[in-house]
């Protein structure tokens, strides 16, 4: 949540897949209101269903403004643009039920840009028993396969998650999951211990301040989540600010300063992401996403993979923090080409779905009310 990424992506055909430049890029922060509002949402917190609704819209009108400051500068005004492909903001992911909440209401997206928006990827992977999540390994497959070599593709969000590639002289379908906690742990407990006033770990100062507390790192790892096997998926219900809290709560009361907490998080996002692909067959890993600027991550994760070549996609020309961005972007395009962009393999489903709702842009709907057209 810790803003809205908006990518304008071009994405040309060519064999085995796509090729894909990322012609502009932007961030847009959410407002004090609207954030505390989703965070009160993500936090299992009752809300009244109009509550719920208003948010929706809220987070809709966002993610439009967004779209729209993107469109607005020089690249976009030159681009013609085909389709926004809208994931949303994620406040329940519950796969065991057959549950994800991402609000931002597409009509909105759709009716403030005039252009066509796919959105609510997860929804058809669940109903076909699957996790609904991870989404990205059909675009790491498609980015990352390197001809000889395994890779795996590793985003660094609130959440980890992997993706492990087979090299193309020796094709195997890609296995991917949510290793646990990346930045999420760590971003909450900032904010509690700044008062509000960090969102982040700048640089990993505060960890690298600080020393793990090994007993509580131990005990954090006992959380089944860690041993249970793939398919598997998590969030904030899992690992939000309900965690960060309990987790705080028993640092005060193991006498664990402010600092070694920030570190102990750190290393418990290492350990769980490095002991992930410490039983793969890994020569690489491309990282991705807000953790990539963390040095304390990364350099633990250095240190934890040995012999292993830890990079980012922008060796790949694929900027780190727009990846998730231009991968949502690609997902659109699948839908719009009717190809299944959920792999089975990954998320566990019964099947390999098309992912996506599709909402007509204000052309279509014009062309609808033109005088003498057939209503569809």
């Amino acid at each position: 949540m810790d803003g809205i990424d908006a990518a304008l992506v071009r994405l040309t055909p060519e064999a085995p897949g796509l090729r894909v430049e990322t012609l502009d890029f932007l961030v847009t922060p959410y407002s004090d209101t609207l954030l505390a509002a989703l965070r009160r949402a993500a936090a299992d917190v009752p809300l009244a269903a109009a509550e719920l609704g208003r948010l929706h819209v809220a987070v809709g009108e966002a993610f439009a403004a967004a779209a729209r400051s993107l469109l607005d500068r020089p690249v976009g005004r030159a681009a013609a643009v085909t389709v926004i492909g809208s994931h949303g903001q994620t406040v329940a992911h519950d796969p065991g039920r057959g549950v994800s909440v991402q609000l931002g209401s597409a009509a909105v997206i759709a009716e403030r840009t005039g252009l066509p928006v796919v959105n609510d990827f997860r929804a058809r992977d669940l109903a076909a028993g699957g996790q609904g999540a991870p989404l990205v390994p059909f675009v790491d497959e498609m980015l990352f396969t390197d001809p000889e070599l395994p890779v795996a593709a590793l985003n660094l969000g609130g959440i980890a998650n992997v993706t492990l590639l087979a090299p193309a002289s020796r094709p195997a379908p890609p296995v991917a999951f949510d290793t646990g906690p990346a930045n999420m742990v760590i971003d909450g407990l900032m904010r509690r211990l700044s008062g509000g006033e960090e969102a982040v770990d700048l640089d990993g100062r505060r960890a690298r301040r600080g020393r793990v507390s090994d007993a509580l790192l131990t005990e954090l790892l006992r959380d089944p989540y860690f041993a249970a096997p793939p398919p598997k998926s998590t969030g904030s219900g899992e690992f939000g600010d309900a965690y960060a809290e309990r987790l705080l709560a028993a640092a005060r009361e193991r006498g664990v300063a402010a600092d070694d907490l920030v570190a102990t998080a750190t290393a418990l996002s290492v350990r769980t992401i490095a002991g992930a692909l410490a039983t793969a067959d890994i020569a690489r890993v491309v990282a991705a996403g807000g953790g990539v600027h963390n040095p304390a991550l990364m350099d633990g994760l250095r240190a934890a993979l040995p012999g292993v070549e830890l990079t980012t996609c922008a060796r790949y020309g694929i900027d780190p923090d727009a990846k998730e961005a231009i991968a949502f972007a690609i997902l659109a395009w699948a839908h719009l080409a009717g190809r299944s962009a959920a792999l089975a393999s990954v998320t566990g489903a019964r099947r390999a779905a098309v992912l996506g709702s599709f909402t007509p842009g204000a052309a279509a709907l014009d062309l609808d009310r033109a005088p003498g057209s057939a209503h569809r």
